[in-house]
């Protein structure tokens, strides 16, 4: 089952995102004006790479990484209606871009952390399986010190070469302000509950 949590982030009311499954815990947050995703396990190990999956079964937050995915894919980093020919035409243009090209290939979907040098980014891939989002995270070590238990990309919305596909990444980050909270019930709650 997955689990999502809520804190306070300090920056214009709106608060930090975690998605707990399978032990690991995906997070979603924003610093300054700029989203960042992380992952880590929730017992805090040693990672150099690590995975989350999406299940199409939890409907609302697939839909919403599912529209990130497919606005990426698509050249639709502006979430636009799709159906107007003025889109159409916009999107194709896009879809020709050096920076999509470098950005999307073969349905993959690979980010570069602003918040690390060039030579040593943490990398965010996203593919899509026929009943899930998947979000590989892997860290490229270097001279720059990183964080032992958590992988973090941060996605600038000003100064990146890839600024313009921040866009989608801030759209997921504040749609899923409105998303419900399903904290999971500690065994001593449970227990508490059943004994009433």
């Amino acid at each position: 089952m997955y689990t999502i949590e809520k804190s306070p982030n300090g920056y214009y009311d709106r608060c930090n995102i975690e998605i707990t499954y399978d032990n690991k815990v995906l997070r979603l947050s924003q610093g300054g004006s700029d989203p960042s995703i992380s992952c880590l396990y929730k017992d805090y190990h040693h990672i150099t790479d690590i995975s989350f999956e999406i299940s199409k079964e939890e409907t609302k937050l697939y839909s919403e990484f599912d529209k990130l995915y497919t606005n990426i894919i698509t050249g639709n980093i502006l979430g636009e209606d799709e159906t107007k020919d003025s889109v159409k035409e916009k999107l194709e243009t896009q879809r020709k871009t050096t920076l999509h090209n470098r950005i999307v290939k073969d349905g993959i979907i690979t980010i570069y952390s602003d918040g690390y040098p060039d030579e040593y980014p943490n990398i965010l891939r996203i593919k899509k399986d026929e009943d899930k989002i998947i979000l590989e995270f892997e860290k490229i070590e270097g001279k720059y010190p990183k964080p032992h238990y958590a992988i973090n990309v941060l996605i600038r919305l000003e100064g990146s070469p890839t600024q313009e596909y921040s866009i989608p990444f801030y759209h997921l980050y504040l749609r899923l302000q409105n998303i419900e909270e399903t904290k999971r019930e500690t065994e001593d709650r449970k227990r508490t509950r059943l004994l009433m």
